[in-house]
């Protein structure tokens, strides 16, 4: 349930695309310093957009500077690390595992098992630090696979499980405008779930698997996804955001919409 709070970095200004991309390098690097090798495969935009966000909150220091990365050996890449990145690496072990661990008991993937296991000392080790989001990342995806065994028709339900858990991970203690960031964070959680359950719709009813939104007419979508985001943006703009609100803007007005229309493309097309 990855992949969808990206930039349209084709709107980015050089300088901002700059910037995302070290900070996505900063994440990277960090997750290789905390959690090895594994750490690296944890990597996602999504968790770039939350370094961003709870560093767009304060005028902390950012470090970092030219480096040699493993990916990219020819040429040295930039990095920017905040004093939220550790956090973030810390959550993406966390998030990579259950999201492993869901694979394994929903689809008895050998690749889940081998990542979770992989995952588990890292995931362990980050969940001790941050037991409250810990707690309701689990909580959350066992709530998601209860309402999956059960067939829960009701699109809302499952929604607002994962919110409760994106809304405890967006809420670090201590950061600026706690409350605010939590309710923005449960929902964005529940626009991502209900836009992964629209995408992956036409292949789930073919696996018979379950899918959150099999009881909603597809005609109406786009209208649910629509008012949700409205909702999450309305949240947003409270925020007292003080820097990179370009970039931010682009991932939450045009970015996080790509892989819909795209696969809406696809369906067109097809």
């Amino acid at each position: 349930m990855f992949g969808y709070v990206i930039a349209n970095v084709d709107a980015l200004s050089q300088e901002d695309k700059a910037t995302y991309r070290a900070m996505y390098c900063g994440l990277c690097r960090t997750l290789g310093n905390r959690h090895g090798l594994w750490g690296r495969m944890m990597l996602t935009y999504d968790m770039t957009f939350l370094v961003l966000l709870l560093s767009a909150l304060d005028q902390e220091a950012l470090t970092g500077g030219a480096f040699v990365c493993p990916a990219h050996p020819l040429k040295k890449q930039q990095c920017l690390i905040t004093p939220h990145t550790a956090y973030v690496a810390d959550i993406s072990a966390v998030l990579a595992y259950y999201q492993a661990m869901d694979d394994v008991r929903d689809e008895h993937k050998l690749t889940g098992t081998i990542r979770a296991a992989a995952m588990k000392k890292a995931a362990q080790a980050s969940a001790a630090r941050y037991p409250e989001q810990g707690d309701a990342i689990q909580a959350a995806l066992q709530t998601l696979h209860e309402m999956e065994v059960s067939g829960e028709t009701n699109p809302d339900l499952p929604a607002n499980a994962f919110g409760d858990a994106l809304g405890s991970v967006f809420a670090l203690e201590g950061a600026q405008a706690v409350n605010q960031l939590r309710a923005f964070g449960w929902s964005l959680g529940r626009f991502i779930y209900l836009m992964d359950a629209a995408i992956d719709l036409t292949d789930d009813l073919k696996k018979e698997r379950y899918n959150a939104l099999m009881a909603v007419p597809s005609d109406q979508h786009h209208a649910l996804l629509q008012s949700q985001m409205a909702l999450c943006t309305a949240l947003y703009e409270q925020l007292p955001i003080v820097r990179f609100k370009d970039i931010l803007d682009n991932i939450l007005y045009s970015g996080i919409w790509t892989r819909y229309q795209s696969s809406s493309k696809g369906k067109t097309a097809s």
